[in-house]
């Protein structure tokens, strides 16, 4: 994704075909690395992802076309990207359509010459801050007198200029002037004479210069404009340029019939810092002031004397220029993690310095977006060195160490200055400087996943209480911050939180991680005796600082889903081996019991028990199950989750014993009679479990037994009892509800009970 933000290179080429309408692919060296902007303006020929850093907006589209071959190669915006201009300046758009006939470009090589003139000159003096863009800039008059222009270095282009009159002056051949430079004090026509040496048209020459010194008197106080300011590729064109063809032609066809003076400022760095100086207030008299003493200057007038001897040593004084330039990087990269505490380091080369003289260099890290310094807690982030310089040219490093975890997506550039004795002696300072630049890559978003087990297990019997993990993978975290991560249940049925005694389940936990990918566990504890066949869902949210960095919140994520399974139980009777018997006093039943538990049927459970029946089998006309046979009874022993129901069982001693312990199951619907010294329903050390619409018939000493039983159920079963202790609770048994039960005592009619009671 390319990011449109202040001082992006996508920004500042978007800025100057806002109103340049094209630029010279081949003079790309003048906005700074050649090779970046080569680089960009190829890859945005084809579409690209764009977001605007400022407003949030994203679009994707062809940026930029190239045209033409060799020299007349031509960057211009592609049609379809117009619009972007609005993320340039609300006025740029409007200016854009007006200058270039609704994006309609003359085919001429007279018109594209022009217009690359127009757009090497702009490149120079944007680079040495001087305010280019027209759409920002106060329109010139020729009315009264204002103070149009603004305080600081300003470029008017021609196009603007000459429609100040009131009938627009012909482009080509009236002059060759390709803008006007204002700046406190003066006023420069600005040529460019590019590879050829320029061809003057004397006479529309004088009169722009006539022109131009009524718009600098009515708008910028300046009374004479005498000095024009002349870029080319080198000072042999220039020279070419300023020398006449032939020994008689006219002096009105000469450069200086125009202008007094005439600056040559090469297209390349060092004509950046040229521009840089010739804009500067007074510049010819602090030049002079810092040069000569005071009492060798003239000043314009008088003569005086003095002894110039160009041989004699004594009178001679070198003066050397120290210069420095700074190459910054991070790790001995351009680029970095804003990750933490990190150094840049800076490496200033210097030249031109006096061996054995002390220097102290100063730097200062600045933010290229903004063009200001870079702070951290309101500070400024500085660094210095002294040094004593043992030869003329060298280096020196200079650390700058920061937090830079804030710093994601922006660029660094290191402004660095050389004192000598206090004073400044060499400044580099480009915030466009490739070389002094870090840029701080944005690092890729924090990312959570989740896996929920029971145990290590996916499917989970309904127990009391359950502990839930939720192993929680992180990725792009930034190691050595503290986050938080939290948690909460859901229920896949509804999609809702999950509540258990009107609350919802929640879990949190605070982690420093010492790596950017890692897991941290989460635990959840509840109460699962009541969630049989639900599907239960963990959602995590991560937070940083109290801001919510991610989130993994899938409701049909199997990986954050665990089931609590509904037990279920299957019994097989047979009398050797067959479902048919003869009737005989005493005869062997086997009960195959399949017990599925919460776990998958590759874990399935069985029980053989073999049950004596003292007493013939009576067969009933109405069978369920494929039972029915009277005599097959459950014996179970630390079952949870366990459904017995819609059974029919006899005269088998005791019916249903559960015993050791178990929670969470049900005895429901069943038909049974124990023996006179059997229980009916018997169970032990037992939590959470439900006896409903029973039908128990005599003979069992106790129609059901509770022993150690705890928050359990009885309530719809018709109970008929020859004994007495229908339903009994022995041990420690507690928070049991027992309602709504039809209980019948009724004597007992057959022996041996019945013959004691008539021997009596």
């Amino acid at each position: 994704m390319i990011q449109f933000r202040p001082g992006s290179h996508v920004l500042e080429m978007g800025t100057l075909l806002s109103f340049l309408g094209e630029f010279p692919f081949q003079s790309l060296h003048l906005l700074g690395s050649e090779r970046v902007y080569k680089a960009l303006i190829v890859k945005l020929t084809s579409p690209e992802r764009i977001r605007n850093s400022q407003t949030g907006e994203e679009m994707v589209c062809r940026l930029f076309t190239l045209t033409g071959g060799g020299r007349a190669k031509t960057v211009r915006l592609y049609r379809g990207a117009l619009h972007i201009l609005d993320w340039v300046h609300p006025d740029a758009y409007r200016y854009y359509m007006g200058s270039f006939w609704d994006h309609h470009f003359p085919g001429d090589d007279l018109h594209l010459d022009r217009h690359h003139r127009v757009a090497e000159a702009t490149a120079v003096c944007m680079r040495a801050g001087m305010e280019i863009r027209p759409y920002v800039l106060p329109k010139l008059q020729n009315e009264e007198r204002l103070q149009t222009v603004p305080d600081g270095p300003a470029l008017y282009l021609s196009r603007d200029v000459k429609k100040v009159s009131s009938v627009e002056l012909n482009k080509t051949s009236f002059t060759r002037m390709v803008g006007a430079a204002f700046c406190p004090g003066s006023c420069y026509g600005v040529y460019n004479t590019r590879k050829a040496a320029m061809k003057w048209n004397g006479m529309g020459e004088v009169k722009t210069v006539y022109y131009l010194t009524e718009l600098a008197r009515l708008n910028a106080g300046v009374q004479t404009v005498d000095s024009a300011i002349l870029l080319g590729a080198s000072e042999e064109i220039a020279l070419q340029s300023f020398s006449e063809k032939s020994a008689g032609q006219r002096k009105t066809m000469r450069s200086d019939a125009a202008y007094q003076y005439i600056h040559f400022v090469p297209l390349n760095e060092m004509g950046v810092r040229q521009m840089r100086i010739l804009t500067a207030p007074n510049w010819k008299e602090r030049i002079l002031d810092a040069l000569f003493l005071p009492e060798t200057r003239s000043y314009g007038i008088g003569r005086f004397e003095y002894d110039a001897d160009i041989e004699d040593e004594g009178q001679t004084v070198e003066f050397t220029e120290p210069k420095i330039g700074t190459t910054a990087t991070a790790n001995g990269e351009h680029s970095a993690e804003p990750v933490g505490e990190i150094t840049i380091i800076d490496t200033v080369k210097y030249s031109g310095l006096i061996p054995g003289k002390e220097y102290t260099v100063k730097g200062v890290l600045m933010d290229k977006a903004t063009g200001k310094p870079l702070m951290v807690n309101d500070k400024e982030i500085t660094a210095e060195a002294t040094f004593r310089a043992s030869k003329a040219e060298g280096t020196i490093d200079i650390p700058f160490t920061f937090d830079a975890s804030d710093f994601a997506g922006k660029s660094v550039v290191v402004f660095e200055t050389l004192y000598h004795e206090g004073k400044e002696v060499a400044v580099h300072a480009y915030i466009t400087d490739e070389g002094q630049t870090v840029e701080f890559t944005t690092p890729d978003k924090p990312e959570i996943k989740t896996t929920a087990t029971v145990d290590g297990n996916k499917l989970v019997p309904p127990l009391e209480e359950i502990t839930l993990i939720d192993t929680v993978a992180y990725s792009n975290l930034t190691p050595g911050k503290t986050y938080i991560v939290k948690g909460v249940l859901m229920d896949k049925s509804t999609g809702e939180k999950l509540l258990i005694d009107s609350k919802e389940v929640t879990a949190e936990t605070e982690f420093t991680p010492d790596k950017a990918d890692g897991t941290v566990d989460l635990s959840f504890t509840l109460n699962a005796s009541g969630l049989a066949g639900k599907s239960v869902v963990a959602f995590e949210t991560l937070y940083h600082d109290g801001i919510e960095v991610a989130v993994h919140a899938d409701i049909d994520d199997d990986d954050q889903t665990v089931v609590i399974r509904q037990p279920k139980l299957k019994t097989t009777a047979t009398i050797d081996g067959k479902k048919e018997a003869t009737v005989a006093k005493e005869i062997a039943l086997e009960d195959k019991v399949k017990y599925w538990g919460p776990q998958p049927r590759e874990h399935l459970c069985e029980w053989e028990n073999r049950y004596i029946l003292c007493q013939p089998p009576r067969f009933f006309p109405h069978q369920r199950h494929g039972a029915g046979l009277s005599g097959a009874r459950a014996d179970l022993c630390q079952a949870d989750a366990l459904s017995i129901h819609d059974n029919f069982i006899a005269e088998c001693g005791s019916c249903i014993e559960l015993r050791g312990w178990g929670q969470a199951s049900k005895v429901t619907d069943n038909l049974i009679g124990a023996g006179y010294k059997g229980y009916s329903i018997y169970a032990e050390n037992f939590g959470g479990l439900l006896i409903s619409s029973n039908n128990v018939f005599p003979r069992g000493s106790s129609s059901i037994c509770l022993d150690g039983v705890t928050r359990s159920l009885v309530t719809g079963n018709r109970l008929h009892s020859f004994y007495p202790g229908v339903i009994e609770m022995r041990g420690v048994c507690s928070e049991n509800l027992i309602s709504s039960n039809h209980i019948l005592r009724d004597h007992e009619p057959w022996p041996p009970h019945a013959d004691a009671r008539q021997r009596a």
